[in-house]
Parts: C-alpha cells; structure tokens; sequence
C-alpha cells in the first residue's frame, strides 16, 4: 500500500535536521521536494537519492501559478494524486523537475516522502491542504522550524510572553487582523519588506523591531533597530520581522469595515433587501441596548470598592461588561455605516458627506475650543451651543426640531430645555412643588391632571437636575425585585 511521509528540512541548517528524516529518507522509493531554494534541501535529496529514491521538485510549478493560494492548492493535488492515484503517476511526473533520475516502478505501490523547508508542521499550506484530502493515509514527521531559532534568537519563551506568527502577506492584507507580539515570516523579497513598513508604520507601534536573517547559518543576523532602516537590509525567504506591542490603524479597520458593508449589501439576500426606513427599528433596538450596556457597566463599577491605579488589572466580571459594551457600540456604529451606504447608491450623499459634516458642526459649535472664545463654566458653554444652533436653523418653537418618536419623559425633557432659547425660565423650586401639589389635590376630581403632575414633575427635575428618566427605572426595578422577597 502506498505511504506518503511528510518531512521537514528544518529552518536552514543541515545539522538542524532531525535523526528521523534523515533516517526516513533513506526508506523511500519517491521523494518530492516543495522547493530547492533552501540550504540543506540539495544534501537530503542525495541522502534519498543514494539509498535509490526518485527524486522530484515542484519548482516548476511556481513558475506557472502567481498566487500562492492557488499554488499550494496544485502543489497538494499534485503530490496527493502521484502518491495514491498511480494512473495519473506518469502524466504527472513530466511536470515535476527532475534532481535525480531513478529508476522507479510507477505502477507499484511506492513509499513517497514529501519534503518541506522548516518544519511541515509550521506555515506550511500544502501540507494542511494534504491533510484534509487524505486525513491518516499521510503521516508527518515533526521536525525544528525558524521559529524554535526565533525564539531562541531573541530569547523569548512563548508561555511568558505570547506571540502571533502571521505571514507577510496576511499582515500587509489584513492587518487590522492582528494586535500584540508578532512574528512575521516570509519576508522573502525588498518589495514585501517595503509593504510590511508601511503596515507597521501606520499602526500604532514603537519604533524598535527585531531583523531576523539566516537564523541557524553561518551568516545569522538578529538586530534590534528602527523600522526605518529596514529599507536598507536584505530579504529572502530565510527572513522574519519581530515586532512588539502592533496594533493596527484605526483608520484602516474603519476601511474594512465600510468595505464589508459594501460587500454585504451586494451579496447578502437580506442586506440587499434593507432600507432607510427598514432599518429604523434595528438603529433604535441597538441604541437601547447600547444604554442597556452602559448601565450594567456603569453599575459595575460604582460598586468597586476602590477606583484601580493604572497598572492594575481589571477584574473580570468588569472586562465582560466592558467587552459587551464596546459590542453594542460597534453593532450600532453598523447602523450608520449601512445608512451611509445605501444614501451613497441614490446619490443622496455618502460616507465622507457625514463625517466631514459632523465634523465641522463639531468645530463650529466648539469655539472655545477652537476658535479661542473664553467662557466661564458648562453653563456658558450650553448656552452658546444653543445660539449656535439658533444661527443655523430658524425654529418657531420650542418642539419642533425635536423628534416626536422619542419617549414622552425624554421628549417632554427636551422642550422644556429649549424653552430657555424663547425667554422661560424655570420657576423656583418652592413654586414648582406647590405646582405639583396644588395638580396632585386635583387629581381626585379631573384625572386629567395627571398629565400635567407629570409635566410639573419633569420642570422640578430640570431644576433640580435630575436624571427623571433614570430615577424611575431604577424605581421601577427596585419594585419587580421586590415580589421576589415574597417567594
């Protein structure tokens, strides 16, 4: 029965090679070697080859194929189909190179040894792809990959500090991916170099990084230095980056994300489908639950004992609350985001028209801060917003520009606050609670009152600056928690 043994040439040097390959290489009828571009590749093929062995390389085929996935995919199919498929053996075998010509019996049942740089096990796509094709009929022997020399180089031990291994073309595509220590390989030409650069340097990172080259040779070079000198160093495929503490822009998750909702409202049935007004409902249930969200944080931590220094760890029950938080926000920062998008297929406006909007209405209602306006307190502050605000759009009274789907306590709260920008002025505080009583007496006669108790009860809280709307949950859930004492 055919056997395929996945091997691994180890990082680079050929002393570095496992007692198990080599002992498996002279056991083999075939073996097909990923690449000669690696050090100790040329002096196995001749162990193989001296014990008998065919042997091959699929070079040829990274010649043929400019993406690596569609590469490794063949390179797989190609391995797979000559190690179990001996019908295709013949076909298959004029498009390998040949490194040393054998003579193999094709239609037999062969012992084929796959050879890969490094470890088989570490970043190599072809042979997980193998693996799922062929599941216990392959067999991978373990062997030292460049990052057992990484760490060693830079004398990091994993389980105390962890790390990402990423390769250099998934940082340069997916860069908000991935946040922490990482160890980027496959570094292996100046213009890859130059991309992962510019990465780095657009995330929020500290300038020192680590060059790794030729870990294991003669040759090795590990140095600390800027990331701006990188321009100057060589790469190859024996070539890695260290870096601590990445994280990605910002600016370049925001473009991910706008590019997902494009994507989303093309290709998904349902977001196709969606509406302005469709997704009204939704941008409110988010918002509640981002209030949902805060109170439960808010609550959290105004029963912590003692406010935590900066280099004190968050406990965890306050870090889920947090991390549920920081969800909610985000699922009603989608909202937006898919507003902007389907105004920008009518041609209403787009992304930039709302933030460049919201933007200049931050500045221009901001003049104490941006415009050098001096003003005395939050007082002076509020009441230069509002005349601001009159400046821009002429209202006629107090409730216009205010949306009348809001809850009643929110939209009464409102106007009487804008009330102020026509010449009310809240009562004092002794009028208004004989307001309150005087509507309350008359309650028993015309119970239409009530409305207006409430009304005079919103002017109180306004005085007395009251979270009314606050104050009544909690009064509400205090009561509901009450029936449980009863059981």
């Amino acid at each position: 029965m055919t056997k395929l043994v996945v091997l691994g040439a180890g990082p680079g040097d050929y002393g570095s090679v496992s007692l198990g390959t080599l002992n498996e290489l002279e056991s083999l009828d075939v073996l097909i070697v990923r690449t000669m571009v690696h050090p100790s590749i040329a002096k196995l093929c001749e162990v193989a080859a001296n014990s008998g062995a065919l042997v091959l390389t699929c070079d040829p085929l990274y010649e043929v194929y400019s993406n690596f996935d569609a590469l490794y995919r063949e390179m797989a199919r190609w391995v797979g189909e000559f190690a179990f498929d001996s019908r295709r053996r013949h076909a298959l075998l004029q498009g390998f190179g040949k490194i040393f010509e054998k003579p193999v019996d094709l239609d037999a049942a062969l012992r084929v040894g796959y050879l890969t740089p490094g470890s088989p096990n570490v970043a190599e796509k072809s042979v997980d792809l193998l693996r799922e094709s062929y599941n216990d009929q392959v067999t991978v022997l373990p062997a030292v990959s460049f990052l057992d020399l990484a760490l060693l180089a830079m004398n990091v031990d994993p389980f105390a500090k962890s790390l990402w291994l990423v390769d250099a073309d998934d940082l340069i595509s997916n860069s908000s991916d991935f946040r922490g220590n990482l160890l980027i390989s496959q570094v292996w030409n100046d213009e890859l170099a130059y991309s992962v650069v510019d990465v780095l340097l657009n995330g929020d990172l500290a300038p020192a990084i680590t060059y790794l080259h030729h870990l294991g040779l003669v040759d090795q070079c590990v140095k600390l230095l800027d990331i701006k000198d990188l321009a100057s160093l060589k790469f190859d495929h024996l070539t890695s980056i260290y870096v601590e503490d990445f994280k990605g822009s910002e600016a370049s998750v925001f473009m991910d994300l706008t590019q997902i909702v494009a994507r989303l409202r093309t290709e998904c049935p349902w977001d196709k489908k969606q509406t302005h007004t469709s997704l009204g409902k939704h941008l409110i249930e988010e918002a509640y639950e981002v209030i949902e969200a805060i109170t439960q944080l808010q609550g959290q931590l105004d029963g912590t004992a003692e406010p935590q220094s900066d280099d004190e760890q968050v406990d965890g029950t306050t870090q889920a609350l947090a991390d549920e938080f920081a969800g909610e926000l985000g699922d009603l920062f989608v909202q937006v985001l898919f507003h902007a998008q389907i105004a920008s297929e009518s041609g209403l406006f787009d992304l930039y028209y709302i933030l460049n909007s919201i933007k200049q209405k931050l500045i221009r209602r901001h003049p104490h801060v941006f415009a050098g306006l001096k003003v005395e307190g939050v007082a002076e502050v509020l009441s230069n917003w509002e005349s601001i605000k009159r400046t821009e759009k002429v209202i006629s009274e107090p409730a216009e520009n205010i949306p009348k789907a809001l809850p009643a306590l929110l939209f009464a709260s409102k106007v009487v606050r804008k009330a102020d920008a026509f010449g009310y002025k809240l009562p004092e505080r002794d009028a208004l609670v004989e307001e309150i009583i005087r509507c309350a007496d008359e309650l028993t006669t015309s119970p239409d009152r009530l409305g207006e108790l409430i009304f005079s009860v919103i002017k109180l809280s306004k005085l007395e600056d009251i979270d009314l709307e606050a104050k009544i949950k909690a009064i509400a859930i205090e009561f509901s928690a009450s029936f449980l004492e009863d059981r």
